[in-house]
């Protein structure tokens, strides 16, 4: 079977012609982040618990803003979603988003948890898992941890296909939610952050495939369209929830 295999390469020719400068003076000899730069479980925590807290903040208030501003300027579509409202509440469908509200929020809960996780291995993005080759004794006993190469046009691909892994780690409770205001609320929400989501992911996904630490933009676009979306799912939790 060796016949198929490339030619075999050097770090050096791997890098290609769409090299990004390389990231080894950031890293320590094992490539893991040094050790000034690891943070605790807390410290994590608390960062995130900030961040969310602020989003949440953010999308409630658009949200609420927008369903009380289409009662001033649009009555007529106001009047077309309280009768949505009305199916939803008479039917007792309240729960179903509440439901996937408890949902979206467990999701939140085990990405907080990688992530503090993370942190105090000094992990660096967009690693995702550590590799040791395992052996008592022999050539490979000492071997090194095997992490993601983040050089060259080889590293390139490693965070193009990384943005692409996130975003669809994402999508399922993203595109349930969606579904669930969307037919309430109509094009006034479907419009805005179906683009506000989709210019996100441009963003997020060539920028990641650049160089990991320039994500940042992409990403608070796309954290923007997810919370919307949760804000949306809410308040509709809230004006149709029978106890």
């Amino acid at each position: 079977i060796f016949e198929y295999l490339p030619p075999p390469c050097s770090r050096k020719n791997m890098a290609g012609t769409q090299s990004t400068p390389l990231l080894l003076d950031t890293k320590d000899s094992k490539g893991f982040l040094p050790p000034e730069k690891a943070k605790s479980e807390s410290e994590t925590a608390a960062f995130y618990v900030k961040m969310i807290s602020f989003c949440l903040f953010v999308g409630l208030a658009l949200a609420t803003g927008t369903y009380f501003a289409v009662w001033y300027f649009l009555p007529t579509q106001a009047k077309m979603i309280e009768k949505k409202l009305a199916f939803v509440r008479e039917y007792n469908l309240g729960y179903v988003y509440v439901g996937w509200l408890v949902c979206y929020l467990s999701k939140v809960y085990s990405t907080i948890n990688a992530s503090m996780a993370r942190a105090p291995a000094r992990v660096d993005r967009p690693d995702q898992h550590v590799y040791q080759i395992m052996a008592d004794s022999g050539p490979l006993s000492n071997a090194p941890f095997v992490m993601m190469m983040n050089d060259g046009v080889i590293g390139r691909f490693n965070r193009a296909q990384r943005a692409s892994a996130n975003l669809d780690e994402s999508l399922p409770i993203f595109i349930t939610g969606f579904v669930l205001h969307s037919p309430v609320f109509g094009a006034i929400t479907t419009l805005p952050i179906a683009l506000i989501y989709a210019f996100g992911v441009y963003k997020f996904s060539n920028d990641y495939k650049i160089n990991a630490t320039k994500r940042s933009t992409g990403f608070t676009i796309l954290v923007l369209a997810y919370y919307l979306n949760f804000s949306f799912v809410l308040l509709v939790a809230a004006l149709t929830l029978s106890l």
